[in-house]
Formats: C-alpha cells, structure tokens, sequence
C-alpha cells in the first residue's frame, strides 16, 4: 500500500474513526474540532486525514512499510541508491547532507551565491567554510555559475577539503557544469553536495537543465513545490547511485533536525508529485511549458528595448532588462497596473519563474505588459545607483565559533575590520552578505543597509 493509498484508506474510514474517544494527538480529532477561520479555508478534508499513530492505522515509526515502499519507488525512477522525502523544505536536505559528512573543522568548499540552510549547517557542523566566488555578471547584475577550474584551483590550495557545496541551477537560473564538478569531486575522492532546490524538473526533461542525480553527485536536493507543483514545504533528498555514503548515517542525521511528527497528507503529497511527473501525462505538461517559454522568449526578443537572459541557464527561469527602466521599477509597475507579481528583481533586471502550473495564457498576459512598459518613456534618474560586486570573504572565526562568543552592537560605519557576529542575508534570493566569523570589509559598510552590526567583542 502506497502513501496515497494509504490516505484514501484513512479517508473512507473517517467515519468509523471519528466514532471513537480520542486521548491522543493531534488535538483536533480528525476534524471533530477545528479553527473556525482554518476550517473555513482548508475545510474538512485536510483534518480528516491529518492522522497520528491510532490503531487500524499503520504508522511511521520505524519508518513504516508504506513510507519505506514509496521512497524505495522514487528512487528507482531517479536512480538513485536512496531517495528521502523531506516535509520541511530543501532546508532540511542541505542540513542533513553536510551533518553526514562534516566534522568539527572540517574543510568545505562554499559557493557564496550558497543558500542560508548552508550557513544553518556551518553552524550546527562546526565546520570551515573556504569560499569560492561565482562568476558576477556586471551587465545583469547577478552572480553566475561556478567556474569548475577556479574549484580545481581551490582543491590545488585546500587538498584536505572534504566537501563541495554548490547550487545548480542559482536562484536566477544560472547553471553550473555540475558534470564537470562531479568529476573533479570523484577524481579527488571529495564529496559534492548540490542544492538542486530550483532543478526538480530536470531528470524529466532534459533540455531545461542537466540534474546532478544524473551526474552521481553525493547529494542532490530539490524542492517539489518551487517548480514541480507540490505543496509547501516538500521537497526530496537523493543520494548517488554510485555514491560511498551510507544511507543509514545520512537517515540519522535527518532524524536529527526532523520532526518525529509527519504529516500524512504531506508525504502523500510527495509520492502524487513524484508519480505525476514521472507519468505520461506529466512529461508531456513539461514539455508543453518549456515550448510555451521558449515561444514567449521568442516573442519578447522583437521587442524594442527588451533584453533576455540567455546564457547557460533554465530556460524556464525568463530574466529581464527593458531599457531606461531598473528591475525594481518594472516590478512595481507590473504589479500596480498589471497585477502580475514576479519572483525577484534588482537593480539593473527581472525575474519571472515559471513552473508547472504556468500556461501560455499567463505568459500572454505578462507578454502584453512587457510589450507596454517597453513603450513607456523611463522617468529621469539622477544618478544610477549600483551594488559593487562583493568581496571575497574573510573568515576569522567559524560561524558556530563567533556565535559562541560575547557580542557588542556597533554602528555599521565604524565596523570597519570587526567580526561579524550577525548574519545579514537577505530574502530573496537568501544568499548570505555577511556571515558570523566573517571580517567587516568597506564593501560591507557601502553596500548594506543595516544601521548597526553585532560583533565579536574585543
């Protein structure tokens, strides 16, 4: 019996279950109670399945058969030598990968365009990040793909790295050779750790980008509901096929950060995804967005004054620049007169993501207000506004050292050659500027907006 199967067979009995005396979690008895105000948007059905371990209902202590069976079926259809669904986010993937294979001081190489779940594992791994910078695109404003020779050279520095953590694709969809880096991390026996977390349609169609499952990375993580359709917060955890790494040790250390409280519905949630995309029928729903995108790109590329991102990157994550306007003001006026709301924006361009429930009538309806704004005169600007690009970070502490240690609060301006004890990352793209541990440089002072900083004290 599958999860979902399983939630059908909860379902059916409901009435049956509802019948008895509950002593038990969770509190809202299948429904018998419910928050008037969540109940009025959720209904019914969701408490009704929302079970913990009753009898006549088999649980997930253990884990169970039904969890077992259904993560041993997704694996198979990724190819993997195990695949974890995960109920709180790509988050917890990151986390329990560099818990599996880091220790106290450990070495790991770290893109910085990283998301700040890997900052959450520095911490809680206590080990030292050795930073690697992507490459920054000045003309989009935005931090690329990691270079796989700039990693070789870092590896030629730091032979005693233990693991390397990159994200592929960016959150602005800029691809990494991810099977380039798999080969480096094999040909120097070093992990690779890939926060996948934009990428869950890739082992499905591969014209949108290369998935690091199919290049034996030692982790890949996806999040099924960023692109794939699932709900908040589900996501995946896969390891290699071909991968040392022992499934049982990466079990516990998502045991470690996970909740011993899962969510049925949720996990049901993940095997429907995860069966959907892998069918007939959602193959060809991926197939028929990425030529949506592609036709809408076409579009867009006769139009004046309007530029699309194109190099090496998801094709269905659409960047944007309209002359004479900033991202920033595209946005706003995409939201106030069009009422279409994008992913990201900055200075110099947009972001739109494209997923599966995208069609080609929302991509009508954003192609006729690009088409506007592109016929709109910009309003003067007295001076361009620009983020430098940021330094190479300096760490003098590890991130779990300086949280450790006894703070004063400063003002940013006279931080200047202090160590950080605050972590400024800013959502979205949740990117970090600045680490605990982490030198203040000028560049931090021109270009962030904190008043005051936490430091170590002196």
């Amino acid at each position: 019996m599958g999860l979902v199967k399983l939630l059908k067979k909860i379902k059916s009995k409901t009435s049956r279950f509802k019948r008895r005396s509950y002593f038990t979690t969770p509190s809202h008895h299948m429904g018998s109670f419910t928050i008037p105000k969540m109940s009025e948007i959720l209904g019914n059905s969701f408490y009704n399945c929302d079970v913990s371990e009753i009898e006549g209902i088999k649980n997930f202590e253990g884990p169970s058969k039904q969890l077992i069976h259904s993560q041993e079926n997704a694996s198979e259809v990724y190819g993997t030598k195990a695949t974890f669904y995960l109920t709180n986010g790509s988050t917890s993937g990151v986390v329990a990968s560099m818990l599996t294979v880091l220790r106290p001081y450990d070495k790991v190489l770290v893109a910085r365009n990283c998301h700040k779940s890997v900052y959450s594992g520095l911490v809680l791994t206590n080990a030292l990040p050795i930073w690697v910078m992507p490459n920054y695109n000045e003309d989009w404003g935005i931090y690329e793909y990691v270079n796989p020779n700039i990693i070789e050279q870092v590896l030629e520095l730091h032979p005693d790295i233990k693991a390397i953590i990159i994200t592929s694709p960016s959150y602005y969809g800029a691809l990494c050779d991810v099977e380039k880096i798999a080969r480096i991390a094999r040909e120097r026996n070093v992990y690779l750790i890939v926060d996948e977390a934009h990428g869950a349609l890739y082992k499905f169609d591969k014209t949108i980008g290369t998935s690091a499952v199919d290049v034996q990375a030692d982790f890949c993580i996806q999040s099924l509901h960023k692109t794939a359709g699932g709900v908040n917060p589900t996501a995946l955890l896969h390891v290699g096929f071909e991968s040392n790494i022992d499934i049982n040790d990466v079990q516990k250390s998502l045991d470690l950060i996970t909740t011993s409280s899962p969510s049925y519905p949720m996990l049901a949630s993940i095997e429907a995804t995860v069966d959907f995309l892998n069918s007939k029928k959602g193959k060809a729903k991926i197939a028929n967005l990425v030529d949506d995108v592609e036709r809408f790109k076409k579009r867009l590329l006769k139009l004046k004054n309007v530029h699309i991102y194109s190099q090496n990157n998801d094709i269905t994550k659409i960047l944007i620049k309209i002359d004479g306007f900033s991202g920033f003001e595209i946005s706003e006026i995409l939201l106030n007169r069009f009422n279409i709301e994008d992913e990201l924006a900055n200075e110099k361009s947009i972001l739109f993501v494209c997923g599966i429930g995208t069609t080609s009538k929302k991509l009508n309806k954003l192609y006729g207000a690009i088409k506007k704004i592109s016929r709109m005169k910009p309003k003067p600007k007295d001076c361009e506004i620009e983020r430098e690009k940021q330094v190479y970070p300096i760490m003098k502490y590890t991130p779990f050292m300086a949280k450790l240690l006894h703070g004063v609060e400063k003002p940013l301006i006279e931080a200047l050659g202090c160590i950080s004890k605050s972590a400024v990352i800013p959502y979205p793209p949740a990117s970090p500027l600045l680490l605990p541990g982490e030198v203040i440089q000028k560049w931090h002072i021109d270009n962030l907006d904190e008043e005051f900083i936490e430091v170590v004290a002196e």
